[in-house]
């Protein structure tokens, strides 16, 4: 039985917050990981193909990425990466 058609805003909603929440446990502050982002279930209005995924002060946060890293590489930002995201 598919019950995805039964979900409300709500539940994607408490989804997001639950996966996000499961990533802050995971990942180490400045860590990250590279996802794919050109796929069949995510529909973007970006030519972006990969973001990073990552904590900085206990937030996750996602940023497109133009390097061509391998998804599901782990990496840590440079206080470059840092600097940038306060300037936004």
């Amino acid at each position: 039985m598919d019950n995805s058609q039964n979900l409300s805003h709500q539940d994607y909603l408490n989804a997001s917050l639950l996966f996000s929440q499961a990533l802050s446990l995971v990942l180490d502050d400045k860590q990250g990981i590279v996802v794919d982002i050109k796929t069949d279930d995510i529909k973007l209005n970006d030519d972006a193909s990969k973001v990073v995924i990552y904590k900085l002060d206990n937030r996750i946060h996602i940023q497109k990425l133009e390097m061509d890293i391998q998804e599901g590489t782990i990496v840590s930002l440079s206080n470059k990466d840092e600097e940038e995201n306060t300037q936004e």
